[in-house]
């Protein structure tokens, strides 16, 4: 979402139609029209079929499954060093310093918790309505940022308690050759399922939504196995230690 405020810091929303996507939705036409993807990507083949019909097209994306089907091809944009935002700024700002509300969504995107207070600011955000305009307030000044920290304070000590209570639901199951731990998890999922991995070679949370059910991995950074590439598998997508997919509301792992 993120990287959307920013193509909307830039655009507005007077001609522009911002469009949600997952792995495996069918792509909006786009014949005649200025495309922009940003933190995401279709099948390279998909692609191709949307970069002949449109006007013109530009992909900027970070996800290591995507990397191999994206090098190479003039309109697409790679770097897994960055998050989608990041990339999104760079090339809608070129010359600007990065706003710190962008190296905030960095830090907890790429799993790095490097800045100070990084939970926090992520905490905030979570309850933060998913609204454009409300989002662009934080690249407009780094001072906006300090109060996501001030209220992110009290709700991390709120998030304890419940990742602590959730991750009592868990159980274990056999998935692609590994024993790994599952639960119904729709609130603090990479939180949750971060925790969970530690000890394991991932884990999994799933969600129902309204037509498909969404599983989520996560592994450990020093322990764990590529969730990537299983996701991959099942027709998704993410990072080495954050990945995910969809599947039909009666399939179960």
């Amino acid at each position: 979402f993120a990287a959307a405020t920013v193509v909307y810091h830039r655009f507005g929303r007077d001609e522009v139609e911002y469009i949600p996507a997952n792995y495996g939705d069918t792509p909006p036409d786009v014949t005649g029209k200025d495309v922009i993807i940003v933190d995401f990507s279709y099948p390279i083949d998909v692609l191709i079929s949307m970069y002949d019909k449109a006007n013109s097209l530009v992909v900027l994306d970070h996800h290591k499954t995507a990397k191999k089907h994206l090098e190479g091809w003039g309109f697409c944009k790679f770097d897994d060093t960055k998050c989608g935002a990041v990339l999104a700024w760079e090339h809608f700002f070129e010359g600007f310093n990065i706003p710190l509300f962008l190296k905030y969504i960095q830090d907890r995107d790429l799993w790095q918790w490097k800045l100070p207070q990084s939970r926090e600011v992520s905490a905030a955000l979570d309850i933060e309505e998913r609204e454009l305009h409300l989002w662009r307030i934080y690249l407009e000044t780094d001072d906006n940022v300090r109060f996501l920290i001030q209220s992110g304070e009290k709700i991390v000590r709120y998030q304890d308690t419940q990742i602590t209570r959730a991750m009592k639901e868990a159980r274990m199951i056999e998935f692609e050759g590994y024993t790994v731990p599952i639960l119904n998890c729709t609130t603090l999922v990479s939180e949750t399922l971060g925790k969970l991995a530690k000890e394991h070679p991932f884990a999994i949370g799933y969600m129902d939504l309204s037509d498909c059910r969404h599983y989520s991995l996560r592994s450990d950074a020093g322990t764990g196995i590529d969730v990537s590439a299983i996701a991959e598998k099942h027709g998704g997508g993410g990072h080495p230690n954050s990945a995910g997919f969809s599947k039909p509301l009666n399939f179960m792992v």
